[in-house]
């Protein structure tokens, strides 16, 4: 890979901080210079919470690869214990980018992007009124809901059954957390794979709190807001090995790792 500006992030203590000075040093030593504040490449070493939080403060700007300390690592294409690997693949080898669709988050009080899901989660159920494309879809009482992009599908999304998606990235999808099922509110639609070009419009009327990416954004929300796919505005990866998603819900969730 050519040289270029970096960042390192690490929220959690190392066991073994020389990793992390290693890491540094070796790419500076080969022309890569250290920018904290506006790198094009950002490594995170971490888990999957640290990596969605890196590209919450960072905007997500820049190109962006996991090496992973914590558990699941999602988005990893490195484990801690191949920093060997990782240094000899990116200074011998060409990158290959992979870009992320994202969810726009749009209300009256603020505008947001999501990478992997927007959640809406009451302690005691609200109402929850959904309009696809300017038109009524459901109305119902919930606990929640979970708007998802693919890369989430097999997260919060399959928790609440919602179906993998692990090749498109032309498809959202949403799920009701918790719906209730009774004369008054008999057959609500409680999940649905939309298009690239849907709008979702979701009123909300409760106390509420808001997620985006694991991370509390707002205690309390009532208000309407409207989710859509934002292809023009997408999250790039770097991969030094190939990876797709596909390959990640394949490890991630039944422990098959593609040669």
């Amino acid at each position: 890979m050519e040289p270029c500006s970096f960042a390192l992030v690490s929220y959690h203590r190392l066991k073994d901080v020389s990793t992390l000075d290693r890491l540094c040093q070796t790419l500076l030593d080969h022309g890569f210079t250290l920018d904290e504040e506006n790198p094009d490449l950002v490594l995170v070493l971490g888990g999957d919470g640290s990596f969605l939080r890196a590209i919450d403060e960072h905007n997500g700007k820049g190109s962006y690869l996991l090496i992973n300390t914590g558990h699941l690592g999602f988005y990893a294409d490195y484990g801690i214990e191949e920093m060997d690997d990782f240094l000899d693949d990116i200074l011998s080898k060409e990158p290959l980018y992979e870009s992320l669709p994202r969810l726009a988050y749009v209300s009256q009080r603020t505008e947001s992007l999501a990478t992997s899901d927007i959640v809406v989660q009451a302690e005691k159920t609200i109402d929850l009124t959904l309009y696809l494309n300017g038109r009524l879809l459901c109305s119902t009482k919930a606990s929640g809901i979970v708007i998802g992009t693919p890369a989430s599908s097999t997260a919060y999304l399959g928790s609440l059954l919602s179906p993998a998606i692990p090749t498109s990235s032309d498809i959202y999808q949403y799920a009701l957390i918790a719906p209730v099922r009774n004369r008054l509110y008999p057959n609500p639609i409680d999940k649905a794979v939309l298009s690239k070009d849907d709008v979702l419009e979701i009123e909300v009327k409760g106390k509420a709190s808001l997620h985006l990416d694991g991370m509390r954004k707002a205690d309390a929300i009532s208000e309407t807001f409207q989710v859509a796919l934002r292809k023009s505005d997408p999250l790039h990866l770097i991969h030094f090995r190939p990876r797709d998603n596909l390959q990640r819900i394949l490890r991630s969730v039944s422990g098959i790792e593609e040669e």
